[in-house]
């Protein structure tokens, strides 16, 4: 799969170039956290106030989750893709860069539609992970960690996702290995001192990129796994995306598996795509759930205004949500 690299560089690009207001407001809010954490341990950013919360339900069946557009804080993407698909998504992804305070607001939004937040941090500079590893920015961590425990609904919570995919600052060829192992242990092990046991942790590697065990930190640092992979390529079937990287998972760890993050592009055989994607998920009952991509960032993976392969999801994702494990 020589041109997967090249693939999900052009994806990740995607996902996370947007219109220049926005640059300019994430760029204003970037420089706002450094002032306040001076590139340092001094001074943690301020907090959003902590909502009271009750965890989401844990399913008795399987996880289908969603990364949707302006979600949080917005529902209005999540009601929509409810509609189309006929089914309400019991965990909800989303993305913040390392340096961002935890919003409870945003998770307790998530939390009263009865789905699981999952939040994936995400070190852009000017925060390093040698610099995390090294406890340059323990003052935010552990002010984080407090929000999050002060919170009490369980969260899931990733850092560094895919990193054994070289498209990241803190991923391959950027980032040794062992300083990452270091930063997320350091990450974990400041939650668990500020007494955050309400934390679901999940490390999540990409698929067909680089062997994901030199970026193992230990089954005591980790909760979930999570697999990024997609259906990218008109061939494209369950065993092809996902066979070789459980096989490669199984290898170092019993965890449980979450498909954190997938989508089927809109290739003609799209509605026989999304049913062997079922099938797969039904092969394997002991994956937690999966998650899936439904934004329009270079390749569109939104189900909207695709009707048969709305129809295909709608058929099989109800049966899968009931599957027992």
């Amino acid at each position: 799969m020589g041109t997967v690299g090249a693939d999900m560089t052009m994806r990740r690009l995607g996902r996370i170039t947007l219109t220049t207001s926005a640059i300019l407001t994430t760029l204003l809010a970037a420089t706002a956290v450094t002032a306040a954490a001076s590139v340092s341990s001094q001074g943690a950013p301020r907090l959003a106030a902590a909502g009271s919360c009750h965890s989401a339900p844990t399913p008795k069946g399987h996880y289908l989750g969603l990364v949707g557009r302006a979600l949080p804080p917005r529902t209005k993407y999540l009601r929509q893709f409810a509609r189309a698909t006929r089914v309400k998504p019991n965990l909800i992804t989303y993305f913040r860069h390392f340096g961002q305070p935890f919003s409870a607001s945003d998770a307790c939004m998530i939390t009263r539609q009865h789905a699981l937040p999952f939040i994936q941090i995400e070190p852009f500079a000017p925060y390093t992970v040698s610099g995390i590893a090294n406890g340059d920015w323990d003052s935010y961590l552990k002010t984080y960690a407090k929000a999050v425990k002060a919170f009490g609904a369980r969260i899931a919570l990733g850092f560094g996702h895919e990193m054994n995919g070289t498209w990241y600052p803190w991923g391959a060829g950027h980032v040794p290995p062992a300083t990452f192992i270091a930063a997320w242990r350091h990450i974990h092990n400041v939650f668990a001192a500020a007494g955050a046991t309400n934390v679901i942790w999940v490390w999540t590697i990409n698929r067909a990129e680089e062997p994901p065990a030199q970026w193992w930190p230990g089954s005591k640092y980790v909760t979930w796994v999570g697999i990024s992979a997609y259906f990218r390529h008109p061939f494209d079937r369950w065993a092809i995306v996902f066979n070789s990287t459980l096989a490669s998972v199984a290898k170092f760890t019993t965890r449980p598996i979450l498909i954190a993050e997938t989508g089927v592009g809109p290739w003609p055989d799209r509605p026989k795509m999304i049913r062997n994607f079922f099938a797969g998920l039904s092969r394997h009952p002991q994956l937690l759930g999966f998650t899936y991509f439904d934004l329009n960032k270079l390749e569109n993976w939104r189900l909207e205004g695709h009707q048969r392969a709305i129809a295909a999801f709608r058929k099989a994702a109800p049966a899968y949500l009931r599957l027992a494990r």
